[in-house]
């Protein structure tokens, strides 16, 4: 028998180098002595055309007609917005495309296709949430309130638009255009204070002085509510406050205790109201047309209270709910501390 030898020179060369490096490389360990740094992430933002409805009156209370969009500024914590998209919307003519011109801006075509949706949301019925925060408003701003909700109820409403009546109290009248029914749960409200406001006592700690002591420890709210009590506790009319020298009247850890358990009232009764807004939200989430929520007030504070705030600012942007905040007290309101015509001095 013939013995044959076969030869593959590259062949067998290339394997027997690739097994030596293959043995190599599981023996080799490789130390760097840099720091780790992991791949740079980058963040990706996608927002949507906010919606903000708008409905200019005169002094007498008609409608303005032929304003155009160079007539409106809009602006975002203290930031200008671009209006993209600026349409004119007239009662009665729901599913009326807007007239040459009504459309103005100088977005580009593709912000104009996308901004299409809200023209043709005109055609869509309208549910709105008349929402009265009736904790923090007194009578006399709720009466006020309660006149413009029936004013808006006769006059601002069309026929395909459904209105929900929410109060922090708990009153809820479900979407109806029955404008007798909404009118007659309108008249029912009635102020419901969860938090005692000591008035004219001395001194009278606010709400948000309260907030600003117990919560900020604000030096300058605690020394303010000393020099109240030093005015109406002495029998000396021109009696002044002297810091660290004056005696008469609380001093700093009673006015802190004070304003702890004022604090405490308050900030629960803005809990509830910010629960009971997020349910009125969520209502409005599963209705099916544009989303409108009226929140009349006459402020309420939600310090301490900024996550829960910003879980319904975020809600909103997702379920497209147009938010307008109307304040009871008209365009005229009191300070933070003391009424206009409420004197400081309590003497006697």
């Amino acid at each position: 028998m013939t013995g044959m030898r076969i030869r593959w020179p590259g062949v067998v060369a290339a394997l027997v180098a690739a097994c030596a490096v293959h043995a190599q490389a599981q023996q080799e360990v490789r130390v760097s002595a840099r720091t780790y740094s992991p791949a740079p992430v980058a963040l990706h933002v996608e927002t949507d055309l906010v919606e903000v409805g708008v409905v200019v009156r005169s002094y007498d209370g008609h409608a303005i007609q032929g304003l155009k969009r160079e007539n409106f500024n809009v602006s975002d914590q203290g930031h200008a917005r671009d209006i993209s998209y600026f349409a004119v919307e007239t009662p009665g003519l729901k599913g009326v495309a807007p007239q040459a011109g009504t459309a103005v801006g100088t977005a580009s075509p593709a912000a104009v296709e996308q901004a299409s949706p809200a023209a043709s949301a005109v055609a869509a019925p309208r549910f709105i949430v008349l929402y009265f925060e009736d904790f923090a408003t007194n009578g006399a701003d709720l009466k006020r309130a309660q006149m413009a909700g029936r004013r808006f109820i006769k006059e601002g409403l069309d026929d395909s638009d459904r209105v929900a009546i929410y109060s922090t109290s708990g009153d809820v009248v479900d979407y109806t255009n029955d404008k007798a029914k909404l009118i007659a749960a309108i008249d029912k409200l009635r102020p419901h204070p969860k938090y005692y406001e000591p008035g004219n006592g001395c001194p009278r700690i606010s709400a948000y002085q309260a907030y600003l002591i117990a919560s900020l420890q604000d030096r300058s709210a605690i020394e303010s509510a000393k020099a109240e009590s030093v005015k109406c506790n002495s029998a000396d009319l021109d009696a002044t406050y002297v810091p660290g020298q004056n005696t008469v009247g609380p001093d700093g850890g009673v006015i802190a205790a004070q304003a702890e358990v004022m604090w405490g009232q308050v900030r629960i009764a803005s809990q509830v109201t910010l629960d009971h807004i997020g349910a009125a939200m969520r209502s409005l989430e599963k209705t099916p047309g544009r989303h409108l929520l009226l929140l009349v007030s006459a402020g309420f504070n939600s310090g301490t209270l900024e996550i829960e705030r910003d879980r319904l600012i975020d809600l909103a942007l997702r379920s497209g709910i147009v938010v307008n905040a109307l304040d009871a007290k008209g365009l005229v309101a009191e300070g933070p501390g003391r009424g206009m015509n409420e004197s400081v001095d309590n003497v006697g």
